[in-house]
């Protein structure tokens, strides 16, 4: 008993935003994604969720143009861009095939139990989008010849 809630407290204070639940914003711990068939001239959409744990990163992500993010993660990969950040943000990739069946994906090892925004970066079609993630649990990513979109799904 004692190994799991010393495993729980080092967890938690891990977390660099500390241990105020109250902050929490985000809840997500599932996504699910498609592409139509004739999206991206029918290639590969690689996309970014960025998690963020510190409320001092929460405004510098919500004003990151996509363009930003992407020259930052060529520049650093996205593992170094989390060590840039102290590991206070938490980079997923996923990659939309067009044309292809619904996918989910559950947004496992997540850093902290308390995450306080999220960003959703695309870029295809030659355009890059930033999208600010949903408050749900579950969020749809649907993308097409004209953009992305998203909605909030039921877990159920």
């Amino acid at each position: 008993m004692r190994r799991i809630v010393l495993t729980l407290f080092l967890f938690l204070t891990a977390c660099s935003g500390g241990m105020n639940f109250g902050q929490t914003k985000l809840w997500l711990s599932t996504i699910r994604y498609s592409a139509s068939p004739d999206a991206n001239g029918k290639t590969v959409i690689p996309f970014h969720i960025v998690l963020i744990y510190d409320e001092k990163n929460v405004d510098e992500f919500k004003k990151m143009s996509a363009d930003e993010f992407y020259k930052k993660i060529l520049d650093r990969t996205a593992s170094g861009l989390e060590r840039d950040y102290q590991n206070s943000i938490q980079i997923f990739e996923f990659h939309a095939m067009p044309g292809g069946k619904l996918e989910q994906a559950r947004l496992n090892n997540m850093r902290c139990a308390v995450i306080l925004d999220g960003t959703m970066y695309a870029q295809y079609q030659g355009k890059t989008f930033q999208k600010p993630l949903l408050d749900s649990r579950g969020i749809e990513f649907q993308f097409t010849d004209k953009g992305v979109e998203l909605k909030a799904f039921d877990l159920g």
